[in-house]
């Protein structure tokens, strides 16, 4: 027992060399963002800024009309083109199943989650597009609190 512990705690206190580091600080080091390939396209993604609320209206014209942006990814597109997860993440010890899909497609259910994306040219264009979607929200009551859940 008395060698077992000691090989585990040999680095404890100690400065293990890293294998990275010398690469990272001189300038060296590569990440995925560095790639540039020809066709490369840059992605975006629309998050919701509510917590609870019903996407009465979406419309991506003028995100498409941008100049550098090649495809935009709509909530009506998700739930043309794929199926929903089944049972959905948020259907654990629902009695009736919860149809998800990777978007939000008709309500938003927490702040940040997706609801479209676009791709363009460069980031730039890409961010940009963000802006021109045109999404009308109705605000839901949202559930704060454990004890309101349970009600």
């Amino acid at each position: 027992m008395g060698d077992n512990v000691i090989s585990k705690t040999r680095y404890i206190g100690s400065s293990p060399r890293s294998k990275e580091a010398p690469r990272h600080v001189s300038g060296r080091g590569q990440f995925v963002d560095d790639l540039r390939l020809p066709g490369l396209l840059y992605a975006a993604v629309l998050r919701s800024p509510h917590a609870h609320a019903r996407i009465q209206q979406f419309d991506a014209g003028e995100a498409l009309q941008t100049p550098g942006v090649v495809a935009v990814v709509t909530p009506e597109d998700i739930k043309q083109m794929t199926k929903p997860f089944r049972p959905g993440r948020y259907a654990a010890g629902l009695r009736a199943p919860v149809s998800e899909y990777a978007t939000a497609t008709e309500l938003v259910r927490y702040v940040g989650e997706p609801i479209a994306a676009v791709a363009a040219r460069d980031r730039a264009d890409a961010e940009d597009a963000l802006s021109l979607f045109s999404v009308d929200y109705e605000p839901l009551p949202v559930v704060i609190s454990t004890t309101e859940a349970m009600k």
